[in-house]
């Protein structure tokens, strides 16, 4: 429930980040730069996680 809750929350602030861009008209190469690297960061985590957890799922 927590999870969901924070995952709610994450999309509201890219929400609003990405309607303060829209206001401030930067919504061109800034908002595609920010949305490559956040998009990369997550699939590096969930990458990172999923093998984690395929490890630990090995040694037990």
């Amino acid at each position: 429930l927590l999870e969901v809750k924070f995952i709610q929350k994450g999309q509201y602030i890219c929400q609003m980040f990405g309607w303060y861009l829209l206001q401030i008209n930067l919504l061109g190469p800034l908002w595609l730069l920010t949305y490559t690297c956040f998009t990369s960061m997550m699939r590096n985590l969930i990458s990172q996680y999923s093998s984690a957890t395929i490890s630990q799922e090995k040694w037990t």
